[in-house]
């Protein structure tokens, strides 16, 4: 079975990023940026049967866990690079 992904808006304050319950599926990519201070959105796990409308747990997802942080110290989306695919874009306010 192959690893499917969905993007995750985020819907808490700053601090709350690595608690995956903080984070509500969309059917569409939300006006997210680059560049900001702020989570918008992740491209996490998707398992609706065991985590309903949330991706998976972060601890699940190791490497989506650093790409938030990376973009948090970086306010900036991540993984960075030309040509890569994003994991975690930023927004401007909250």
């Amino acid at each position: 079975m192959s690893i499917r992904r969905a993007w995750y808006s985020f819907d808490s304050t700053p601090g709350g990023e690595q608690d995956y319950t903080h984070y509500d599926l969309i059917n569409f990519f939300p006006a997210c940026t680059c560049n900001n201070p702020y989570i918008c959105a992740i491209y996490g796990l998707y398992d609706p049967c065991n985590y309903g409308n949330h991706p998976a747990p972060l601890t699940l997802d190791r490497k989506l866990s650093q790409y938030i942080i990376d973009a948090k110290a970086a306010q900036t989306c991540r993984p960075s690079g030309p040509q890569v695919k994003k994991y975690v874009y930023m927004r401007g306010t909250l």
